[in-house]
């Protein structure tokens, strides 16, 4: 066993004992702590399930590989079927003279508050 403080997030912080699993039961550990009970969270969700019930060396990085590598990790979570767009210029016309090219806003009709503005 191995005390472990947990830093303040959502709850305050608080001291836990935790156990120490050898390297050979990782696996078995995250793959309860990624079962479908815990709906595929992503790592970082994971990383702090873990957190709170057992403790190896490098485990942050253990973590990430198991949910990089898991196909039902990876469709749980989802992802963007979008890409940002690229930056463009935004076209500037060559203006002639003073006045040659007018922008107006325009607005409808406004409802007048209580105040009367």
């Amino acid at each position: 066993m191995q005390k472990v403080h947990l830093k303040a997030r959502a709850v305050p912080a608080q001291s836990l004992e935790i156990a120490v699993i050898l390297l050979p039961f990782t696996s078995t550990v995250l793959h309860h702590c990624t079962s479908t009970c815990w709906q595929y969270l992503g790592v970082n969700k994971t990383l702090d399930k873990v957190h709170k019930r057992a403790y190896w060396h490098d485990q942050k990085h253990d973590t990430m590989e198991y949910v990089r590598e898991c196909t039902t990790c990876r469709s749980g979570k989802g992802c963007r079927p979008w890409r940002n767009g690229l930056m463009q210029k935004m076209p500037v016309q060559e203006l002639s003279g003073p006045l040659a090219l007018l922008v107006v806003d325009t607005v409808g009709l406004l409802a007048t508050t209580p105040r009367g503005n």
